[in-house]
């Protein structure tokens, strides 16, 4: 087998740089591609962990070191967050904000939170966490909350506690990183999975015989699709980078309508790449 299908870093750079690359891997073994495709996630998130380690040492410990400072008294009991201060209390440092609203208006919980300048902001009410991104909102009421650490046999919640867990920031990139490698094979599967589907559709609408052997055409489909989806993982690369580093944060929507555009035009171009091959005689 040629060396270069089998370096995972040559097959990086083949499959983002020349659509002649395609013309390699279209027919080797769906266990090599899934093999590509876990070394893909694995990158991900290996620069995604160095991203937000930098990140936690720059920005998150020291805002974690003001929160410890300032945060008031407060417990959480029975579904319900009470607190030695009688004023919203705010934090915030370069794109986090930590509130403690002493109310129940939810209405004004959100105003607060629109108000503020942030990326990541979590407002702690009465009744529940609320957390915004400046795009969603979520809402999490402390009846769930404690539902969940009643299993770890905790009833009541403290600032104490609350401020002991964020100490254990510095443990976090090492925790998510399994994690992260996991959820981005998946959606990775999960994008080449609808690419392949929207292959065969696409060598229909095209009415063109580039596959040899038609019962072969799924795994040809879905090798050009996996390759097709590096292009998109150094997107997603850079997207890490951006908000991590410089706090720059683009809409889902925004990044999405970006990944499938670079996905859909390497498929084409892998694809009418080797259509002319195919046409010109040349053997695939």
């Amino acid at each position: 087998m040629n060396n270069e299908i089998k370096n995972f870093f040559l097959c990086l750079k083949g499959s983002a740089l020349s659509f002649d690359f395609y013309n390699k891997i279209i027919k080797q073994s769906l266990y090599r591609t899934l093999i590509y495709l876990s070394y893909l996630s694995i990158l991900v998130a290996f620069f995604g962990g160095i991203f937000f380690f930098v990140y936690i040492q720059m920005d998150l410990k020291p805002f974690l070191k003001k929160v410890v400072q300032d945060v008031p008294a407060f417990t959480v009991e029975n579904g319900k967050m009470t607190t030695a201060s009688a004023e919203t209390v705010i934090m915030n440092k370069r794109g986090l904000c930590l509130v403690i609203y002493p109310g129940d208006d939810k209405k004004e919980a959100e105003d607060i939170l629109e108000s503020l300048d942030g990326t990541n902001k979590v407002l702690l009410s009465n009744e529940a966490i609320i957390t915004s991104n400046n795009y969603t909102i979520s809402y999490f009421s402390w009846n769930d909350v404690l539902n969940f650490f009643n299993f770890l046999g905790i009833n009541k919640l403290t600032d104490r506690f609350f401020t002991t867990l964020l100490s254990l920031s510095d443990f976090l990139p090492l925790l998510l990183f399994p994690v992260w490698i996991v959820l981005y094979f998946v959606r990775m599967i999960t994008w080449v999975i609808y690419f392949t589907a929207f292959g065969f559709l696409f060598l229909k609408i095209s009415e063109t015989r580039t596959i040899e052997k038609k019962r072969d055409s799924l795994l040809y489909v879905f090798n050009i699709s996996a390759y097709a989806s590096t292009p998109g993982a150094i997107l997603v690369i850079l997207f890490l980078s951006l908000f991590y580093l410089f706090d720059l944060w683009l809409k889902p929507e925004q990044f999405l309508s970006m990944y499938i555009i670079v996905y859909i035009a390497f498929f084409i171009g892998a694809y009418l790449n080797l259509k002319k091959k195919y046409e010109s005689g040349e053997k695939i």
